[in-house]
């Protein structure tokens, strides 16, 4: 569970966070200033959402598939 877990944080905070405000905003409407604002609104929002699942899935497809899930030891 560690590796779906970082992978979901990561992209979590460090993606879909970031890219969800650059793309709902307009400029001058955000929390913060030091990123850039799009103001596509809630189309921006849920394309974000779209992307951020389908990176996610892909990623946790691409664990299962290596089958690096199998060699752990569990006591």
């Amino acid at each position: 569970m560690r590796v779906p877990t970082l992978a979901i944080i990561f992209l979590s905070w460090f993606g879909f966070v970031p890219f969800t405000h650059m793309f709902t905003f307009a400029p001058g409407q955000g929390w913060v200033d030091f990123l850039p604002q799009y103001g596509y609104g809630a189309i921006g929002g849920w394309a974000v959402a779209l992307v951020y699942c389908c990176i996610l899935g892909s990623l946790l497809w691409l664990r299962w598939r290596s089958g690096a899930w199998r060699k752990i030891n569990l006591r």
